[in-house]
């Protein structure tokens, strides 16, 4: 039988580490396991967030907005892009890398959009980035 000194690993996890090891075999029996390696695969685009809520905050020209981080972030999520458009045509679309807070006793991440039109209404658009 021809000798394998390489396997491509496939289907695996975005962004896993995983623990290998090799074992040579022969007609006899089986070697001794490879000192162990730990590799982890690359990063990808996290999957969306979920749980997206915003509300208006009395006192605030603006909106708190609340989300559930991404179950499977496929890396390290660097920040939070959120965009939102007024349906008033006169405002264009804006982007802001927000300053959120999590509490560890939550599942969700918070910030606040400040500096908002009054009776106006908002769509809002919420990316994670890693």
């Amino acid at each position: 039988a021809p000798t394998v000194t390489s396997v491509t690993l496939s289907n695996l996890r975005r962004y896993t580490e995983y623990r290998i090891t090799v074992v040579a075999r022969n007609q006899v029996g089986e070697g001794p396991e490879s000192t162990e390696r730990v590799l982890r695969t690359s990063e990808d685009l996290p999957e969306a967030a979920t749980g997206f809520e915003a509300r208006a905050v009395a006192g605030l020209s603006g909106m708190e907005v609340t989300w559930i981080p991404p179950v499977e972030a496929n890396g390290v999520i660097e920040r939070y892009e959120l965009s939102f458009d007024s349906l008033d045509p006169d405002f264009p679309i804006k982007r802001e890398t927000l300053q959120a807070t999590q509490n560890l006793d939550q599942p969700s991440i918070t910030a606040q959009v400040v500096n908002l039109r009054p009776s106006t209404n908002y769509i809002f658009s919420l990316l994670a980035v890693n």
